[in-house]
């Protein structure tokens, strides 16, 4: 009787499609209770900060193969701030146009100027050879801010500005670097440099707004005709006027400059005030 039961108990687990060495797995499997997820880990957000920027007002930088250019600094800035080239006038000084662009700029951003070449006879006042030598100088004096302040300074998206001579020079720079510098202030020049070849260089390679700031009486209608050759290439620009101050950046002229500023870096929200 006995075998006869163990024959039937053997018959009926073959009869379910398994093998008694299958059933006792499955039994085991069963009888386990499966092991709990391990609890998701928190997303951790980093609480660092830059430290503020501890720095006077101006400092003289070092910029190798050219002499110190003069920088005004964002005093007190925790986030990268952005960047604007001033290249002075003939005869000129960059600690002058540095000081007037502070003006307009205060600690929103960098003011980089290089410094040039002493003229000849005069040593105290300085210069651009060429359009070739003012880019390398401000493409060296760039480099040189972003080592030194490498936790403070963003190079992207820089304006450009120029006075006389550094806008004359400076529009064959838009041309050749524009997606460096999609944004222009040209005082008191650069208007009869924009050729065709120029225009579309300075709209294919990026370039966005351009504003001109004007003293004298020829200028206004001669930025305004630049300006209208820029619109039809895409490239927005405007005219600022500092009624009767002449050829230079300060007074009247610094006052429309500081007008229309926030026209010419509007939608860059890191210049906002």
């Amino acid at each position: 009787m006995r075998r006869l039961a163990v024959l039937s108990s053997l018959a009926a687990l073959l009869s379910c499609g398994g093998s008694a060495p299958d059933a006792a797995r499955a039994r085991a499997v069963h009888a386990v209770a499966p092991a709990p997820s391990p609890a998701p880990r928190p997303h951790v957000v980093s609480q660092l900060t830059t430290p503020p920027l501890d720095a006077p007002a101006f400092v003289a930088l070092a910029v190798p193969g050219f002499a110190p250019a003069i920088v005004s600094m964002p005093r007190g800035a925790t986030t990268r701030r952005p960047v604007i080239v001033g290249a002075h006038g003939a005869s000129d000084r960059p600690e002058d146009l540095c000081r007037a662009l502070r003006e307009v700029v205060g600690d929103r951003g960098f003011v980089l100027c290089p410094r040039g070449t002493p003229v000849p006879g005069a040593p105290t006042v300085f210069e651009y050879q060429s359009a070739p030598a003012l880019r390398r100088e401000v493409l060296a004096s760039l480099d040189a801010l972003e080592k030194r302040y490498a936790d403070h300074v963003e190079l992207s998206g820089a304006v450009f500005a120029g006075f006389s001579l550094g806008s004359l020079l400076g529009v064959h720079v838009l041309a050749e670097r524009g997606e460096l510098f999609p944004r222009a202030l040209l005082i008191e020049g650069g208007w009869d440099r924009w050729t065709p070849a120029h225009l579309r260089a300075y709209r294919d390679k990026g370039g966005l707004r351009v504003l001109f700031a004007c003293g004298e009486t020829r200028c206004p209608g001669e930025s305004r005709r630049a300006s209208a050759r820029l619109a039809l290439t895409g490239v927005e620009a405007s005219v600022v006027v500092g009624e009767g101050e002449g050829h230079r950046y300060g007074g009247r002229v610094a006052e429309a400059i500081s007008s229309g500023f926030d026209w010419l870096v509007d939608g860059d929200a890191r210049w906002a005030r």
